[in-house]
């Protein structure tokens, strides 16, 4: 996403902000939580740990998340053939908006 790199003029900035923030409200916060934990987590790892750590933490993320993005995105993808991974997030249920 770029958010650490990003710059914008002083009078674009609440504009970008809420453009940001949009985006991070698509996506499954469950999914981001687990994303930002890992990423924290491997930075001290090699290869190898992070392997192992990042294989547990996506099974964690399996059994945790009420919204079951993982199972929906590859449904999506793979039999209904409406998601498109990297270029959008998987769309969240409405009731959990």
């Amino acid at each position: 996403m770029g958010i650490a790199t990003l710059a914008v003029p002083a009078d674009k900035l609440r504009e970008e902000t809420v453009a940001i923030a949009r985006e991070l409200m698509a996506k499954s916060p469950m999914a981001l939580a687990y994303t930002k934990q890992a990423i924290r987590a491997v930075r001290g790892m090699d290869m190898d740990q992070a392997y192992e750590y990042l294989g547990a933490k996506s099974m964690a993320l399996r059994a945790a998340d009420p919204e079951q993005t993982r199972a929906r995105g590859m449904r999506e993808f793979l039999d209904e053939k409406k998601f498109r991974p990297g270029l959008e997030p998987v769309k969240r249920p409405a009731s959990s908006k």
